[in-house]
């Protein structure tokens, strides 16, 4: 005598649903959307200099963007905001005479979060 394996007609039923869960037209996305991560413990705070939580380091990496990155195959630095990297001229005069001034350009398509 022959059995039927119970499990078959869960298996039918999984792929029932499997195939009836699948999207066949694709949404419409705006260019705005919303990223949920979960983080074990709240941040202290999210200025990079005075954070000194690990929960915080990785939400300043999404939310402040550097003017400049490094290349991860030539550990090079390269621009990311800026046009190019910094130019430099010497302060000759002042209350900072003999220190540095770095001269960035910012990118066009660079935007504060109010679109300015």
């Amino acid at each position: 005598m022959r059995r039927t394996p119970v499990l078959t007609p869960v298996w039918l039923l999984m792929f029932a649903i499997f195939l009836s869960a699948c999207d066949t037209e694709r949404a419409v996305q705006d260019e705005a959307f919303t990223l949920t991560i979960r983080l074990a413990a709240e941040p202290d705070n999210l200025n990079p200099t005075r954070s000194r939580s690990i929960y915080a380091t990785p939400i300043e990496g999404l939310i402040m963007y550097p003017l400049a990155e490094h290349d991860p195959q030539t550990f090079e630095l390269s621009p990311l905001i800026v046009k190019s990297l910094a130019t430099t001229d010497e302060i000759t005069e002042g209350a900072f005479a003999g220190g540095t001034v770095f001269h960035y350009e910012i990118r066009e398509e660079a935007r504060w979060d109010d679109g300015s």
